[in-house]
């Protein structure tokens, strides 16, 4: 399996869907400020805070993903690397 398993897709893919979140929280903010929607005020500012703070800790999860892994790479460059002792 870890031959399988490429950081920068789990990254993408991390980066993705924090951002569909923060657009469904978009959405909603826009249908509570239109008075589109018929939910509870309260109930309404709660769901766009939690998807905003999902989609927010989700791309933040990713780019720790993606720079763990640049990293990783680096120190393997820097350990095959003949020319530097």
């Amino acid at each position: 399996m870890k031959g399988n398993y490429n950081p920068n897709i789990h990254a993408t893919l991390l980066a993705a869907v924090g951002a569909y979140l923060l657009y469904l929280a978009w959405t909603l903010l826009d249908k509570y400020r239109s008075g589109a929607n018929e939910m509870d005020p309260f109930w309404n500012i709660a769901a766009v805070i939690v998807f905003a703070l999902g989609g927010l800790g989700t791309i933040w999860y990713a780019w720790t993903v993606y720079r763990k892994s640049r990293r990783e790479e680096k120190e393997k460059d820097a350990g095959n690397n003949d020319e530097n002792p």
